[in-house]
């Protein structure tokens, strides 16, 4: 429902010309199908005042039971979150053509990650995060974009007491972008990792990433094409404590 919020609250502020209203990627979005269910992520983020980098993002996670008879969504991960974001290398800057790889630290005021449930299945945390950003090019156009999360969770709910041990307090991405440049219109390679065990640091503990994405180049619109594996502890709030290996495919933006 709130993404529905979002996406419409975007469209009625353009038609008024509200610029600042429009909703940038934030995390990655996609549709993908896979054993043992399917994974859909949206995700996005606005400002309310163009002059001031406080952002608010939104992404949600559904894991969705396609397969079973029913169809059941099997847990759906609302996450609402306002940062602030300062620059080191003004945004959207373009040299000889090309953009500036991003350099910013985001500083998390708030962030709320819940399934939404009550009862035995209800998982939630509350937590604050520093955030650095940094990228470098490599060739005329690819690009190595690093990021490190530091997670300070300020609430566990009682459901899920022992988060920590596999979402852990840090996270790590490295993106290798458009390396197919002479092929595709968009080209990405992206490792995600998260920590985990009893020290909430251990990178063998949690859970890890791979996400490749390509979007054709052609004169009509295509879709980007996306591969994702995972692999380790909490791909989502109710299961966290299952280790799994999934690979998926599907569609994204």
């Amino acid at each position: 429902m709130l993404a529905l919020v979002f996406v419409a609250t975007s469209a009625k502020a353009s038609e008024f010309g509200n610029s600042w209203f429009t909703i940038e990627p934030y995390r990655l979005t996609y549709f993908l199908f896979g054993k043992p269910d399917a994974k859909v992520q949206f995700s996005g983020k606005m400002r309310f005042v163009s002059s001031v980098p406080v952002y608010f993002g939104y992404s949600q996670l559904t894991k969705w039971e396609l397969f079973v008879a029913s169809a059941p969504f099997r847990d759906v991960n609302y996450n609402p979150e306002l940062f602030y974001r300062m620059f080191f290398e003004p945004p959207q800057l373009v040299k000889d053509g090309n953009p500036t790889p991003p350099h910013y630290l985001d500083f998390g005021i708030y962030s709320h990650e819940s399934n939404g449930r009550d009862g035995f299945e209800s998982r939630s945390w509350d937590k604050v995060y520093f955030r650095w950003v940094r990228g470098w090019r490599v060739g005329d156009r690819a690009a190595i974009i690093a990021q490190m999360q530091l997670n300070v969770p300020v609430r566990l709910d009682s459901g899920n007491p022992d988060l920590l041990w596999y979402r852990g307090i840090f996270e790590g991405e490295v993106a290798w972008v458009r390396f197919l440049d002479d092929t595709f219109d968009e080209s990405e390679l992206r490792f995600r990792i998260f920590s985990g065990g009893p020290s909430h640091v251990n990178l063998f503990a949690g859970g890890q990433e791979l996400t490749l994405r390509l979007k054709p180049r052609a004169h009509t619109f295509l879709p980007t094409f996306v591969v994702q594996v995972f692999n380790g502890f909490g791909e989502n709030l109710l299961d966290y404590k299952q280790e799994r290996l999934a690979v998926r495919v599907g569609l994204g933006l």
